[in-house]
């Protein structure tokens, strides 16, 4: 959560928290903007087009997809990185992936037999991928001694103790 020097912004801020899952108003000003580049984009290509035809039941604006850059969220994107570039080295004969993402484990099925623990577990049936309804504090099996758990979000733990 991002937090402010002054308290008016704090407020503010606190306020669109609130609200904003309901109707985000500031998706709601850009909108009137999408709007405005929307018909103005289709009124260009009808012009360039003279033969195209498009029925009003066909139209779908995405009026916030026009961005220069394509949103990334770094979290998920190096932690995948780093979880398929150690699951090659290391070729486990198999990988557990708990509330990471759908994709990363869907990725690491095709390398490795794959067990994926969320929440909200997808309803998906691809090869080498299991996917269980659960979290990392309430597993339904116990870890063998040697497998260690990785994660960004907890300590790093093994169920044996480090050697010195």
């Amino acid at each position: 959560m991002h937090v402010f020097k002054s308290p008016v912004k704090n407020s503010a801020y606190f306020v669109y928290r609130l609200i904003s899952p309901v109707i985000d108003p500031i998706n709601f000003i850009y909108s009137i903007y999408g709007y405005i580049w929307y018909l103005r984009d289709l009124v260009l290509y009808l012009i360039k087009d003279d033969k195209a035809k498009i029925r009003l039941f066909d139209l779908f604006p995405q009026l916030h997809d026009k961005t220069r850059f394509t949103h990334l969220d770094t979290h998920y994107f190096y932690q995948q990185l780093w979880v398929f570039e150690n699951v090659l080295k290391r070729k486990p004969m198999s990988h557990v992936d708990i509330a990471s993402t759908y994709q990363m484990s869907g990725y690491l099925s095709k390398i490795t037999p794959t067990i994926f623990i969320d929440y909200r577990p997808i309803q998906i049936n691809l090869k080498n991928l299991k996917v269980l309804k659960g979290d990392v504090l309430n597993l339904d099996f116990k870890l063998s001694a040697g497998i260690k758990l990785y994660s960004l979000k907890f300590p790093v733990f093994s169920p044996t103790p480090p050697r010195e």
